[in-house]
């Protein structure tokens, strides 16, 4: 009886994580467009619980994390593809409101100014040597309080 179970519960699987990976096709495709969860869930046509259900069983993480993670990926292949990009045109690009709203994006999730990334991207030895020293004086910090 088990094993009837396992023939009829795994395809489902499959067009689970199948639906999954084309939802994240989908928002690598229009990032650009789609600011927040509920946008993506009315991008590819679905409730937003069902987003995040979906999301944290196949992938692990949360929708919104998703987005951020494929949002900076998105910005990093700009900066990849243009060495000259202006902060507000990568915001624009990567479906920020404007420069600032990259700027606050940017040292929230990663700990790192606009320039900072480019440089680093783009092989500037000394950016790489101060944000590691600026990870270990976080670490110990964070040591010395909860240590």
């Amino acid at each position: 009886m088990s094993t009837l179970k396992l023939i009829y519960t795994e395809p489902d699987r499959q067009s689970v994580k199948g639906k999954a990976k084309r939802a994240v096709e989908i928002l690598e495709l229009n990032i650009n467009k789609i600011r927040s969860v509920q946008d993506w869930a009315i991008c590819i046509g679905t409730s937003r619980s069902w987003l995040v259900t979906t999301m944290r069983r196949v992938y692990g993480r949360s929708p919104k994390q998703i987005i951020r993670e494929i949002r900076f990926k998105m910005i990093v292949k700009l900066i990849k593809e243009d060495r000259l990009i202006t902060g507000f045109a990568a915001a624009i690009d990567s479906g920020l409101r404007d420069d600032i709203a990259l700027s606050k994006f940017l040292k929230l999730h990663f700990g790192l100014r606009f320039t900072e990334l480019k440089k680093l991207i783009h092989g500037d030895e000394s950016i790489r040597m101060r944000l590691v020293s600026r990870r270990e004086s976080l670490e110990f910090s964070h040591e010395k309080r909860c240590g």
